[in-house]
């Protein structure tokens, strides 16, 4: 007979899972695979089939954001890189009409 979890300690424990599966590359492609036995090897959790899927939909969302997070950060990244090649640029053009 399986466990019964409160939600609250459930949700602890995917919180831990996606936290442990955002820093992890090998454990994140681990539950690409097989995200059922991974999850329920990560959370101690066994639960029912139904709401195993559940879980599973909620810890992916989480990882993807994680995926957008990241791109946001590189694309501000090159922002601040163009911003500062900008700034350098126009400077120099404007050295060119300095007359001091």
């Amino acid at each position: 007979m399986a466990k019964e979890f409160k939600l609250m300690e459930v949700l602890d424990k995917v919180d831990d899972a996606v936290k442990e599966l955002k820093n992890n590359d090998e454990l994140r492609a681990q539950f690409k695979k097989e995200p059922v036995k991974t999850l329920e090897e990560l959370t101690g959790l066994d639960l029912p089939d139904e709401k195993v899927k559940k879980v599973v939909d909620l810890v992916e969302a989480n990882i993807d954001d994680a995926d957008v997070d990241d791109k946001l950060a590189a694309l501000g990244d090159k922002l601040d890189d163009f911003g500062d090649d900008l700034k350098e640029k126009v400077g120099g053009f404007f050295k060119k009409f300095d007359r001091d």
